[in-house]
């Protein structure tokens, strides 16, 4: 792929220049392709320079510049820089409520990081309110059936802050859209099933716990490297042997 969009910029720095949004967009496509073999300097160095071009060419308030700070974000998030993740995050969210508005997906997205660097730092109530605007824009952009990961979110906000009402409500509902929505294999639908069984053992509701779980194991140790689940094994065994003694 960086073979291709290298390609693709030698064309058109010598069409366009520099100076020129389809030149962002094609250096922005290299800062992702950088970003996702993990070479993140490199990366940087695309996304920055993408941005740069963006608010030369389309200026600061624009739908392009948002996605070209959100990718800074995410790569200095990668190099576990936050507190210049957060800013660009929010210099993103920022531009894209008065470019293109609350009700958009890609509004829900800004809302959603942000609420998870809240969540990070214990600030659960400003957490939990991003994750709420983050669900009520995406269902409002997309629909309640693209709304699995928002409901997951906010259900760790919420067992986060001792509410497991709230927390199970949120959970049950994650997996219904995700079942719905997903391969049935997929890892998410196994994370949510963690979460609701997690849920369901706090309220000693040892039966669903049980169920949840169990299934949560079956599906990690039928994943393809069921290494990487090994802890979580562990203690979703030890879970389901409590709860067998209490039987």
């Amino acid at each position: 792929a960086l073979e291709m969009y290298e390609k693709a910029l030698a064309i058109f720095m010598r069409d366009v220049g520099e100076m020129h949004a389809d030149t962002a967009t094609i250096i922005c496509s290299m800062g992702s392709a950088y970003l996702n073999s993990k070479q993140t300097d490199k990366a940087l160095e695309m996304h920055e320079r993408a941005l740069r071009i963006y608010r030369e060419v389309l200026g600061e308030n624009h739908p392009f510049t948002a996605t070209a700070y959100h990718n800074v974000g995410d790569t200095t998030f990668a190099m576990e820089q936050m507190e210049r993740s957060e800013e660009m995050y929010e210099r993103a969210l920022r531009i894209r409520l008065i470019t293109i508005g609350r009700d958009h997906p890609d509004t829900a997205v800004s809302f959603s990081v942000l609420g998870n660097f809240q969540e990070k730092r214990g600030n659960l109530p400003r957490a939990l309110e991003l994750h709420q605007e983050a669900l009520a824009a995406a269902a409002a952009s997309m629909g309640e059936e693209a709304c699995g990961r928002y409901h997951h979110d906010l259900a760790l906000v919420y067992g986060a802050m001792g509410n497991n009402e709230q927390c199970l409500a949120h959970n049950e509902r994650a997996l219904a859209l995700k079942r719905a929505s997903m391969p049935a294999n997929h890892i998410s639908i196994t994370a949510s099933l963690s979460n609701l069984g997690v849920t369901h053992y706090k309220m000693h509701n040892f039966p669903a716990a049980r169920a949840c779980l169990q299934e949560a194991v079956d599906r990690m140790l039928a994943d393809p490297d069921p290494s990487q689940h090994a802890d979580k094994v562990a203690s979703f065994r030890t879970k389901l042997a409590e709860m067998a003694e209490l039987e």
